[in-house]
């Protein structure tokens, strides 16, 4: 039952006919479309990265991630298609497996967008990160930059009650917060903010174990360094 299931919304939208034919173009289309602004877009900011820069690059990825992920449905309508007429030994037409190759290439190039695309956001996160001194409250909040995955893990590591796990495993947002990420030259070029220090008042300052910078007391995390700072050393500046 479920068999025939497939094989009706295969026959319906991509089957060997001229409805079929044009819905493929189309998803191909706009599919290439999307994914190369996107391109274009993301080569631009990285150029010159900044906070308010990522809203455009944003707005563009979200016509390539829908685009994209509707030719891939198609693109597996496709593969069983082709799979049942070879097994029938009536492979489908040159027509047919020409717009087979084309969403296949189609599909691959809108996932080398997505890879870049998971790029410029890791530098948007740490621009953003830098510009709020390390707070790892106030990169929750923006609207442009955290997936709900990302959002726990920001959760997670503002809750003192959590035993953090910092394996391989973890998302890129994990790395940039804890301060396992690798500096790379285009990251380390932006430069670093502005070293904190209150002159006035002792009390609100922690220095960070790690690299023996100031800190104000009330962030969790290193601006400089990026590593979370322990208790134990707020507890030792009172």
């Amino acid at each position: 039952m479920g068999l025939d299931a497939v094989m009706v919304v295969v026959g319906w939208f991509a089957d060997e006919n001229t409805f079929c034919y044009i819905l493929g173009f189309c998803l191909i289309t706009a599919a290439v479309f999307t994914s190369t602004v996107l391109f274009m877009r993301m080569t631009e900011y990285m150029k010159a990265p900044d906070i308010e820069g990522f809203a455009a690059v944003k707005h563009i990825e979200a016509f390539s991630h829908n685009a994209g992920g509707l030719l891939g449905l198609w693109f597996c309508l496709v593969v069983v298609h082709v799979s049942f007429a070879f097994a029938e030994s009536s492979p489908p037409c040159t027509t047919y497996m020409v717009m087979s190759i084309m969403a296949f290439a189609s599909v691959i190039f809108s996932g080398m967008a997505r890879v870049k695309y998971g790029r410029a956001k890791k530098t948007y996160n740490i621009i953003y990160m830098k510009a709020n001194k390390g707070n790892p409250a106030a990169i929750s909040e923006n609207l442009d930059g955290l997936s709900e995955s990302e959002r726990e893990t920001i959760n997670m590591l503002t809750d003192n009650t959590v035993t953090r796990n910092y394996g391989p495993s973890q998302t890129d947002l994990f790395e940039i917060v804890s301060g396992t990420v690798r500096e790379t030259p285009l990251e380390s070029s932006m430069g670093t903010v502005e070293e904190y220090v209150l002159h006035s008042d002792k009390d609100g300052v922690v220095i960070c174990p790690f690299c023996k910078k100031h800190n104000d007391k009330k962030y969790g995390i290193c601006i400089y360094c990026g590593m979370i700072i322990p208790r134990e050393a707020k507890e030792n500046n009172q």
